[in-house]
């Protein structure tokens, strides 16, 4: 069977600056490719916003390069135009007019199968409007916040829906989202769920002093890891009030350890401070992927509390390390999580259902060898044998519309773009 030739679309990919930067996206699609032989290319464009007087969140995008290798892949960064706050409707345009002629191009050259293409808007939008006028075939990635709070934006909810409507599947990275998706008028047979798998070379068993000495951590006591962002969605204030409670209750307080950088570090550093807890919690900044399995060893348990969340890899890479874990009962948690045997799940969003339940699992006999062994079922590798079954299964189809329906001219008076306002 003919290697395919496939164009990976989005935004959300490492680069040289930003490695971290949707490194799941990566990680599914490097498996797919030692799977398959697939032949891949990544466009995965960047931000452009004019420079100003004052530094701005902006600013890290202007280094990155044109082009550049990641492993094996080229990955080529066109930019694109951004106005943030006022401009989210018109990132879906921008985005097109500054990629297509690229993957044009591209496609010129290497005749791709398909695009996949991950994040619904802007990048699903413009990847279906390319793929419609180059007639190649769309599949279509959601995996969070473009499914939970995107659709409720008025100004881009009828964009999102064209998207939708036009690529050829979509595939969801939880049932949760599948179920969202099936509420705003999707066909449920459009829609394959994948849930995100975890790296068992980089994430496996160490000896918890072995962890701790290479982190410089204290040996006996209790601590907790928190990993994500820092804003307010991802939760790390709540574990820090989390502390507060605790502590009000008499517990032996943990260490809490939150990796990450965001624009709510000044606010997170000022409840430490109000809450006289900096003995207790520390901002490590952020931590390299492949680094963090010194810090999930190291950890009793690890913490997650967001607000929503479409499949988080922080749990599976945790678990991968023998770790438990304490998350709140959201979105696509419930799906990871599922049996009291690898960790526990917070009913309310609170500081104090927190307490309740990391002072349960900090006092769990857990079976660490269990938890690693139920993470190694949702390995990359079998991730991208469902990914290849899913882009299969979409040219099979295209080839026998094509069969039965022959090609004629195309009318291009149907296309919604330049209606889009």
């Amino acid at each position: 069977m003919k290697p395919l030739r496939v164009l990976t679309f989005t935004n959300l990919y490492p680069n040289h600056i930003q490695p971290n930067r949707g490194i799941f996206i990566r990680n599914r699609m490097e498996a797919f490719v030692r799977l398959t032989g697939a032949r891949l290319d990544v466009v995965a464009p960047v931000p452009y916003f004019p420079r100003l007087p004052i530094r701005t969140q902006w600013d890290e995008f202007s280094q990155i390069e044109g082009e550049e290798i990641i492993g094996q892949i080229k990955v080529y960064h066109p930019r694109y135009l951004v106005v943030p706050k006022l401009g989210m409707s018109t990132h879906g345009r921008t985005l097109f007019w500054a990629t297509f002629e690229l993957v044009r191009r591209l496609h010129i050259e290497n005749n791709y199968d398909l695009i996949d293409a991950h994040w619904i808007y802007p990048d699903g939008w413009a990847a279906t409007e390319i793929g419609r006028r180059l007639r190649i075939p769309v599949v279509l990635s959601a995996r969070g916040d473009d499914i939970t709070v995107y659709p409720d934006i008025p100004r881009i909810k009828p964009i999102i829906a064209t998207a939708l409507r036009n690529c050829d599947k979509i595939i969801s990275v939880s049932q949760a989202l599948k179920t969202l998706l099936v509420r705003i008028g999707i066909s449920e047979s459009k829609i394959t769920v994948i849930g995100n798998g975890v790296d068992l070379q980089r994430f496996c068993r160490i000896s918890k002093e072995q962890a701790r000495g290479k982190l410089r951590l204290p040996e006996r006591h209790r601590i907790i890891v928190s990993v994500g962002r820092l804003d307010p969605a991802k939760g790390h204030d709540i574990l820090v009030e989390m502390l507060d409670i605790m502590r009000n209750r008499g517990a032996e307080l943990p260490y809490l350890y939150i990796l990450g950088t965001g624009s709510y570090e000044c606010k997170i550093r000022q409840l430490i401070q109000r809450q006289n807890l900096e003995q207790f919690v520390t901002l490590v900044g952020e931590i390299l992927n492949k680094e963090l399995i010194h810090w999930y060893n190291a950890a009793d348990l690890l913490c997650l509390a967001s607000d929503r969340e479409g499949w988080p890899n922080v749990l599976l890479e945790s678990m991968a390390c023998g770790t438990p874990v304490v998350a709140t009962d959201v979105f696509g948690v419930p799906e990871v999580i599922t049996s009291e045997t690898v960790g526990l799940l917070v009913k309310q969003r609170t500081a104090s259902a927190f307490a309740r339940q990391v002072s349960v699992a900090l006092q769990k006999n857990w079976n660490r060898d269990d938890i690693s062994s139920y993470a190694s079922q949702h390995s990359w590798e079998n991730v991208g044998a469902v990914v290849q079954e899913t882009f299969r299964e979409v040219l099979q189809r295209k080839r026998k519309q094509k069969e039965v329906v022959p090609k004629g001219p195309r009318d291009e008076s149907t296309s919604t773009f330049m209606s889009i306002t």
